[in-house]
């Protein structure tokens, strides 16, 4: 695992954020993605970064630091973490930037003093983004001590106080146990990829799930033309949960073992929801290597001081549950 895990995550975020909303063609076009940060709202449709610097990140690393936040208050229980990350997404709701509208619409409603069963089941029912995804890693961090079937409810909690549907609990269910098996020093080979597809199609079955996580990661495993196969060449296909999931897991299959720009590159070029899948694919390659120099232009993320002690606590908590 990477000292510099939160960053990682960081520079992949305000790496892809500028290409967010373009697609494949559109990306090549430009001539690539850049080899180096870049204004956030350069090539996106979305605008509220706009006028915003170098070095910018998104809602993928700011609920990856309100979720590391919510355990430096050292809750015992996966239902106290999940209210201090409710009540921390709610302190920042007013000024938060390139939040989906399911977890707006979720996060307006919470209270600090909601009884937890409704905090658990409050999110939207309907809604497919990525909020739970960008939370799994610090929630990982705090299952892995935890049993299988514990830190499977983990994950399920983390994701009904935003997302409050079968879909995006299997994502969530299948993501939590991988960053787990990497935290544990599991390799992303063949292998281990291919088994996913059982793990995923379990899932589903046990949370009444459609089978929209399987049918991705399928495509994705197997796919040269990732863009038309995963996004099925819809723009709201690119934006969900699955999609994203799919597209980071195969771009670790295929570029993991290199360095961290290769593999953005390459993630980023794919299109779509790029800052979400190019964060995650960060946040993975920081769990498979423990070295590796930061990209030059990582001193210009947005809070790096944020950044690094969040990092230094994920390690520090990692470790001491091994």
């Amino acid at each position: 695992m990477h000292r510099n895990i939160v960053e990682i995550v960081a520079y992949g975020d305000a790496y892809g954020l500028p290409y967010e909303t373009r697609t494949k063609s559109e990306i090549a076009a430009l001539g690539g993605a850049s080899l180096q940060l870049i204004e956030p709202s350069l090539y996106s449709d979305f605008k509220d970064f706009l006028g915003e610097p170098i070095g910018t990140w998104s809602d993928d690393t700011q609920h990856t630091l309100i979720a590391t936040e919510a355990l430096y208050k050292t809750p015992h229980s996966a239902h106290e973490l999940v209210r201090e990350i409710a009540i921390g997404l709610k302190r920042e709701l007013p000024t938060a930037k390139g939040w989906g509208g399911t977890t707006k619409k979720a996060i307006a409603r919470v209270d600090p003093d909601m009884w937890v069963i409704d905090l658990i089941n409050n999110g939207e029912t309907v809604g497919n983004g990525c909020g739970p995804l960008m939370r799994a890693l610090p929630v990982a961090a705090f299952a892995l001590r935890e049993t299988s079937k514990e830190a499977d409810d983990t994950a399920v909690i983390n994701t009904t106080i935003t997302h409050n549907n079968p879909e995006n609990v299997v994502s969530s269910i299948v993501h939590n146990r991988v960053l787990i098996d990497l935290m544990r020093g599991a390799t992303f080979n063949r292998s281990y990829a291919e088994e996913l597809l059982s793990l995923i199609a379990r899932t589903e079955y046990q949370q009444r799930s459609s089978s929209k996580l399987r049918q991705a990661y399928a495509a994705a495993l197997t796919s040269s033309n990732i863009d038309n196969d995963v996004y099925m060449n819809k723009q709201s296909e690119a934006f969900t949960s699955w999609a994203v999931q799919a597209v980071a897991y195969r771009m670790i299959l295929d570029y993991g073992d290199g360095d961290l720009q290769t593999l953005l590159k390459h993630t980023v070029e794919v299109g779509g929801d790029t800052d979400s899948t190019a964060s995650i694919a960060a946040s993975m390659w920081a769990l498979l290597h423990s070295e590796g120099d930061l990209p030059a232009d990582s001193c210009k993320l947005a809070d790096t001081p944020r950044l690094a002690r969040a990092s230094q606590f994920l390690c520090n908590l990692v470790e001491a549950s091994r």
